[in-house]
C-alpha cells in the first residue's frame, strides 16, 4: 500500500477559515486518498455532497466539482482531486464515460443551418456532422454556429466539409469487418478513419467497424449509397450526389434506409429536387448558370449532358439540358438549346 497522502474533512476544522473552501464540493465522511495510485478513493463507502460546486461537468471547468451533483459525486468517487482540487481534462473525459446521457450533444442534430459555413443557429444540417463537432464544442448546439463551429466541421468531417480521405469509399461494409483498407460509404469511411487512420491506411478490422457503429449513426452516414440519380427515382439506397443525398436523408431517413422497398422513390426525388439547389431542377430551359443569357460556356454543358436518343437517364445536373421532360438528351434538346442560343 503506498503512503496515504491527505484526509479531508465534511465538519469544520478548528483553526481554518471554512468560508474559503465553501465552493468546494466536499465528502461527507473522512476519506483516504492513495495519491500513489491516481488519487483513488480507498473507503468506498465515501458519498460526496458535491453541492454548490463549480462548473460545466463535461468540459475541464478548473475549479473544484462541477454543477450536476449526481456526475459530480460519480467522478470524484473515483478521482478525489476533481473535487478536493480542480475539474480537469481526465475529470470531464470521465463524466463522459461515468456520467450516462449528461455529456452528450443536445438533441438539436441534425439542426437547419449549413453544417460548413456559419449558419447562427444550433447545429447543422448534417446529424452525424453536427454531432461529432458538438461532442467537440457543446457550444455549436448550444448556442450558435459559428466560424469555429464551421472549421471544426471541415476539419472532423471530411467527405462533407471538404473532399473524402484518401482511401475512402472503399470496397468492404463500413459495419462489418473486412480484409480490405476502408469502407463502402465515402462519408462514413471518412469519418472513422479521420479518428483512426489504421482503417484506411492497413485495413477496414472490427474496431473500424464498431467506430463506424458508434460514429455513422444518422442516415444521411450511407451517402452516396449505392450510385443512382438523385433526381430519379432510382430503387437503390441513397444516390450519386453525396451532398444532396445527405441533405435529402436528413429530410427523409427512409431514402437511405437500405430496408425500404422502394430504396430512392418519387418522393426522395421531390425532396431533392426542393432541397437541392440546381441539380434537379431549372430555371429556364438552356441556361445552365442562370445568368440570363444562353453562350458557350452553357453549350459546353449542354455536350456533357447529351444523351442520344432513348439512351438515358438524363444525369443529375442536366435538367436545363431536357427541353421536353423526358428520360433523354438528344436532337430534339439540341433543336431547342440552338434556338435559345441564336436568339441571344
Amino acid at each position: 500500500m503506498a503512503l496515504i497522502g491527505a484526509i479531508f474533512f465534511a465538519s469544520p476544522v478548528p483553526g481554518i477559515d471554512s468560508s474559503a473552501a465553501t465552493d468546494k464540493a466536499t465528502p461527507a465522511t473522512t476519506v483516504e486518498i492513495d495519491h500513489d495510485d491516481g488519487g483513488v478513493i480507498r473507503d468506498r463507502g465515501v458519498t460526496w455532497t458535491c453541492q454548490g460546486a463549480g462548473g460545466d461537468c463535461c468540459v475541464p471547468n478548473w475549479t473544484p466539482g462541477c454543477e450536476d451533483e449526481a456526475c459530480c459525486i460519480t467522478v470524484c468517487d473515483q478521482y478525489a482531486w476533481c473535487c478536493d482540487d480542480q475539474w480537469d481534462v481526465q475529470c470531464a473525459g470521465e463524466a463522459e464515460n461515468l456520467c450516462g446521457d449528461l455529456c452528450l450533444p443536445p438533441p438539436v442534430c441534425p439542426g437547419q443551418g449549413d453544417c460548413c459555413e456559419a449558419n447562427g443557429t444550433p447545429g447543422c444540417d448534417q446529424g452525424c456532422c453536427c454531432e461529432v463537432v458538438c461532442a467537440e464544442d457543446r457550444s455549436c448546439c448550444d448556442t450558435a454556429w459559428d466560424a469555429g463551429c464551421a472549421a471544426d466541421a471541415e476539419a472532423l468531417c471530411p467527405g462533407w466539409c471538404s473532399p473524402p480521405l484518401e482511401g475512402c469509399p472503399g470496397e468492404g461494409d463500413c459495419f462489418a469487418a473486412n480484409p480490405s483498407p476502408g469502407c463502402d460509404e465515402a462519408f462514413c469511411c471518412s469519418l472513422v478513419c479521420a479518428a483512426d487512420p489504421y482503417c484506411c491506411d492497413t485495413r477496414w478490422d472490427s474496431i473500424c467497424a464498431g467506430k463506424a457503429a458508434d460514429l455513422c449513426d444518422c442516415p444521411e452516414a450511407l451517402c452516396p449509397g449505392e450510385g443512382g440519380p438523385c433526381c430519379q427515382a432510382n430503387g437503390t439506397t441513397g444516390c450519386d450526389v453525396l451532398d444532396c443525398c445527405g441533405i435529402v436523408c436528413a429530410d427523409d431517413p427512409a431514402c437511405c434506409n437500405p430496408d425500404a422497398p422502394d430504396g430512392w422513390d418519387a418522393i426522395c426525388v421531390q425532396v431533392a429536387k426542393d432541397l437541392c439547389g440546381n441539380l434537379c431542377a431549372c430555371a429556364s430551359f438552356a441556361d445552365f448558370d442562370d445568368n440570363g443569357d444562353v453562350d458557350l460556356a452553357d453549350f459546353a454543358k449542354f455536350q456533357n449532358c447529351f444523351t442520344g436518343s432513348e439512351a438515358g437517364p438524363v444525369a443529375d445536373g442536366c435538367a436545363c439540358a431536357n427541353s421536353g421532360g423526358d428520360q433523354d438528351v438528344d436532337l430534339t434538346d439540341f433543336t431547342a438549346f440552338y434556338s435559345a442560343f441564336i436568339a441571344e
